[in-house]
């Protein structure tokens, strides 16, 4: 509220006579009925997701000829394919300051002169340099202006 009323009605651009014809509950109103014409499943076929229902096995002490588990069925799981994500990334306005040059980080001993390659993230390891370089040698087909870069990949099953 008070962010409201010194950014918005306080700043110098500012009209209250906007205001005038105001009313909280036909606004809400239309915020509901907004909120009602997107169905939960529109909101996941943005950027390709896809339900699906998953079979789990959970171990029981009963001994089964086909194994010993009891099959529990969990529907509405919800999942992109990983081009799907990388294509949806790719495409934010953030991408554009993505970092996608391989080098060499290198700290030299003050001392003794003695050069040490410092690694510290992924691309300034020599696998990365080395797949960097491969990849600017690789030849140019089909008129392709695009520059080439290595997508590295994070993967984790919770938060941390």
């Amino acid at each position: 509220m008070t962010q409201l009323v010194h950014n918005v009605l306080q700043a110098l651009d500012f009209n209250i006579q906007d205001l005038l014809s105001f009313d909280v509950s036909r606004h809400t109103s239309h915020l509901d009925a907004t909120q009602k014409q997107i169905s939960f499943e529109d909101v996941f076929r943005i950027n390709g997701w896809k339900c699906t229902t998953v079979k789990i096995s959970v171990p029981t002490r009963e001994n089964k000829k086909k194994g010993n588990g009891q099959i529990f069925l969990v529907d509405g799981l919800q999942y992109r394919l990983i081009l799907n994500i990388v294509q949806a990334v790719f495409t934010k306005v953030s991408a554009k300051s993505f970092h996608f040059m391989s080098f060499k980080k290198i700290w030299k001993l003050p001392i003794t002169g003695h050069e040490q390659h410092i690694y510290n993230e992924l691309y300034v390891t020599d696998t990365w340099n080395q797949a960097q370089d491969d990849i600017m040698k690789q030849r140019r087909d089909n008129g392709y202006k695009l520059e080439r870069v290595i997508a590295d990949l994070m993967f984790w099953s919770d938060s941390t």
